[in-house]
């Protein structure tokens, strides 16, 4: 530690944040409860008021023991939400202070620990696993391991955090849905878990919904971005997930709450089961606000920053204009375009009620327009999208293989190449006249 300042250990630490605030804590814990619960300095001067609010709501449920569902729109800052809330219950600082208490631990023996012992789960998707671990890593200092991948890596992950020597344990839907046992097995109790994108577990009987109800913990929090009122059943799921029995059985809300909304959404409802609609509407929204948070970006407008939209024109690579091109002298662009030209045949009738109303493949040209702009617009954005997958009709399908044939008879090194080797394909900048100027941007910063 010597040799380094108290700011090169500072989490977070931002030098052109758009919003600082005052550098000091935020009390989550009743005013003269000790010890104190609150989010350190270090993140709260970052934090807008809408977030210290989903922080408090993290706090209050968890210290009443109970789930909740943070269901802010995407963008507004769920996860810095959740690593507040989880610095907070942690007693973290931000600061050098907590290198130095991870320190006097490892000395202490593990027995010192398992009363008061504190270990969070984390399930994501796999897709924005290692975001969490990057976010986790910005915000705070935590002890965290990741649940995922070689086996004998995951134990040691478990053993550790019995030890503890682990804040944090990190795992994925799929490995959490493999690995129920051993995860449940441990020689603790988990303090809570938190699932991003809950709305994974809205159908009661799919396999992870039931390996995420058999989880042995008590307090679950669940994040989502997608609304979850469209669809009642849905809702109860979630939220009896989180909440177990809180809404009743499915049953129970089935005949209190779905049957009678549902028979005031009818066009030939009645005034009384509109009017009972209506009624049961509030009063499961009002149920919902226990347990369920939802700000959207509407409602908390003046509270985010002004948004700035710059359009950058892309120019097509050298590849993407020779595709273009041979989309555009294919027969069938060819007989779009010469659709309403004079039939050759000197009939006086245009090509497309004459000679030429249909390609070889029977399709009526007037119809072969908008198909083509797509296949135009692909070719603008990736050549790659053009790759025929196996969805759509016959007819579809036929035609998009049609046009491959067309593009890539001059280039099939790039088949061979997106197939074998997806990903480089897909962002080499030879390709994509989107990726030259992303890398061009990247170099500016």
């Amino acid at each position: 530690m010597e040799g380094f300042s108290d700011e090169d250990y500072e989490k977070p630490f931002f030098r052109n944040h758009s919003h600082v605030g005052k550098k000091e804590p935020f009390v989550l814990s009743p005013a003269g409860e000790t010890p104190v619960v609150q989010i350190p300095a270090t993140i709260n001067r970052y934090l807008r008021d809408y977030q210290r609010e989903g922080v408090q709501f993290l706090y209050r449920q968890y210290e009443a023991g109970m789930g909740a569902i943070l269901g802010d729109d995407m963008g507004l800052g769920k996860t810095v939400q959740v690593i507040s809330f989880l610095s907070a219950v942690l007693g973290r600082t931000g600061t050098r202070e907590d290198i130095t208490n991870f320190k006097k631990k490892r000395q202490d023996s593990p027995d010192d620990h398992e009363e008061k012992q504190q270990v969070f789960l984390i399930v994501s998707p796999a897709s924005v696993l290692y975001n969490w671990l990057d976010e986790l890593e910005t915000w705070g200092h935590f002890r965290v391991g990741k649940y995922h991948g070689d086996p004998s890596l995951r134990d040691e992950v478990l053993t550790r955090a019995e030890a503890g020597r682990l804040d944090i344990v990190i795992t994925t839907y799929e490995t959490l849905r493999r690995n129920l046992n051993e995860v449940n097995s441990v020689r603790f109790d988990w303090s809570a878990v938190i699932v991003d994108e809950c709305h994974k577990i809205k159908e009661k009987k799919a396999k992870i919904t039931e390996a995420m109800g058999q989880l042995r913990v008590r307090r679950r929090v669940g994040l989502t971005g997608t609304i979850l009122q469209n669809n009642l059943m849905e809702m109860w799921c979630v939220l009896n997930w989180a909440n177990p029995g809180c809404l009743g059985d499915d049953k129970d809300f089935r005949a209190k709450f779905v049957q009678p909304i549902e028979e005031g959404q009818k066009m030939n409802s009645t005034k009384r089961q509109l009017a009972e609609a209506r009624r049961k509407a509030k009063m499961l929204s009002n149920l919902r606000k226990k347990w369920f948070i939802r700000r959207t970006k509407k409602i908390i407008a003046d509270q985010l920053p002004t948004k700035e939209e710059q359009v950058v024109f892309c120019k097509l690579s050298d590849f993407q204009q020779t595709c273009y091109q041979s989309v555009l002298e294919s027969e069938d662009v060819q007989l779009v375009l010469h659709q309403n030209d004079p039939c050759d045949c000197n009939s006086g009738l245009r090509q497309r009620e004459c000679c030429h109303e249909t390609n070889k493949e029977g399709e009526l040209v007037k119809q072969l327009m908008f198909s083509y702009l797509s296949v135009l617009l692909k070719v603008s954005n990736h050549v790659a999208l053009l790759l025929p997958e196996m969805q759509g009709s016959k007819k579809a399908l036929k035609r998009t293989q049609r046009v491959c044939d067309v593009v890539f008879s001059k280039h099939p090194h790039f088949v061979r190449l997106a197939r074998e080797a997806a990903f480089r394909t897909l962002s080499d900048p030879k390709y994509c006249g989107k990726m030259q100027v992303c890398i061009s941007g990247k170099k500016m910063f």
